[in-house]
């Protein structure tokens, strides 16, 4: 095929906003660069998959064994990167859409690696792609302020993040709650912040509770930070582990829409939010979290 079709692409924009992004890292940076680069083209270094007729992107692993995928802006940019067979030329949304249907086997997305070094996480791929998928069906994209992205990346870690921590670490993760306490609390938000230089918080920002309800069921009472609040803010969590049945709950007590309302929920293992409708009013939140789980049978 003709060369100007498949590896030439002209991106010089996107580099502008690439570096810019990475001076100021802010929501209008990151904004800004998001809606020029779901328009743009870039390549992917690639092997010939097993028929030959599908090339496979190569990734890159990290120290810590996380796989990304890299995504080069222009020709000039993958000079540094290591020899490929071929390169793909593709819409940066496929390329992201890729990410966020791997199913967990490409972590994040990698721009411009061997220079720039930008890194997608997966909470932003998968944002990403809601979004585009949102557009494909007439749903108008909502900008974030600094304010509302703040309150975004609450949610996602309060309702997605922590949840999938405990679900996935189960007991050996309350034991490192116990011994650590608000600062593990604090180093695993910012971990999952996408915007590191923005994150807001301290330890003191957070409280840990831990309480043996009985011999098997012990209960973490988490306070959130008192700042960002908002809507399906979560101001409290209840994370309990059964040692007998090596089970896992996660309930929230949520800001609710209207002033001075809160609202009960639980995250499920597959993390969806099941509503259980008004929280129990301040000094029976605890009882009803655990009335729940002796009814499912967590302690029996």
């Amino acid at each position: 095929m003709n060369q100007n079709m498949t590896i030439y692409v002209n991106n010089d924009e996107l580099e502008k906003l690439v570096s810019e992004h990475i001076r100021n890292n802010n929501a209008d940076s990151l904004n800004k660069l998001l809606n020029h680069l779901v328009t743009c083209r870039v390549l992917i270094p690639a092997t010939p998959g097993k028929d030959r007729s599908k090339p496979m992107p190569c990734l890159l692993q990290t120290g810590s064994g996380e796989k990304l995928l890299p995504v080069f802006t222009s020709l000039k940019q993958t000079q540094n990167a290591p020899k490929s067979q071929g390169i793909i030329n593709m819409p940066f949304v496929g390329a992201n859409d890729m990410a966020a249907k791997s199913d967990g086997k490409i972590t994040g997305i990698a721009i411009n690696p061997f220079s720039e070094n930008l890194i997608f996480k997966t909470e932003l791929v998968q944002k990403i792609a809601e979004v585009e998928e949102m557009k494909k069906k007439g749903i108008k994209q909502v900008k974030m302020t600094g304010a509302q992205y703040a309150v975004f990346e609450r949610i996602q870690y309060e309702k997605r993040f922590l949840p999938k921590k405990l679900f996935e670490g189960g007991k050996e993760f309350m034991q490192h709650l116990d011994e650590r306490k608000e600062t593990y609390l604090d180093v695993l938000f910012e971990q999952s912040y996408q915007q590191k230089r923005m994150y807001p918080y301290l330890e003191e920002d957070f409280s840990v509770m831990m309480m043996n309800i009985s011999e098997d069921l012990t209960i973490a009472r988490i306070e959130f930070p008192n700042k960002d609040l908002s809507a399906g803010v979560s101001l409290r969590a209840f994370l309990a582990w059964n040692d007998k049945k090596k089970e896992a709950r996660y309930f929230t007590i949520d800001m609710g829409k209207e002033p001075g309302t809160r609202l009960f929920a639980e995250v499920t293992k597959d993390l969806n939010v099941i509503s259980l409708g008004a929280a129990p009013i301040d000094g029976t939140e605890l009882q009803r979290v655990v009335d729940l789980i002796e009814d499912a049978g967590i302690t029996s």
